[in-house]
């Protein structure tokens, strides 16, 4: 099982410290990356890295459908990379 959660639906305002200050409650956070436009603004998608398989899938369990910049987050635990 994988440690990473995928995000969508993120407002173009989305920031990484918003992102930590929704997910930290779910485990120890080891990553984010947002991706950006070349203005450096949010495309609507981010992952979380967490230290544990468990507290990815609490995590998405727990951050889909919360609102970040009054934009409802869709979240989901990350298919794992190929081998």
């Amino acid at each position: 099982m994988t440690t990473k959660v995928h995000i969508e639906n993120l407002s173009p305002f989305a920031t990484k410290e918003s992102l930590i200050e929704a997910g930290s409650r779910f485990g120890f956070i080891r990553e984010v990356t947002i991706e950006r436009t070349p203005e450096g603004m949010c495309k609507g998608v981010a992952s979380i890295t967490y230290s544990t398989a468990e507290d990815a899938a609490q995590a998405a369990e727990g951050l889909n459908g919360c609102r970040i910049h009054n934009r409802e987050m869709k979240a989901s635990v990350a298919p794992a990379a190929d081998s």
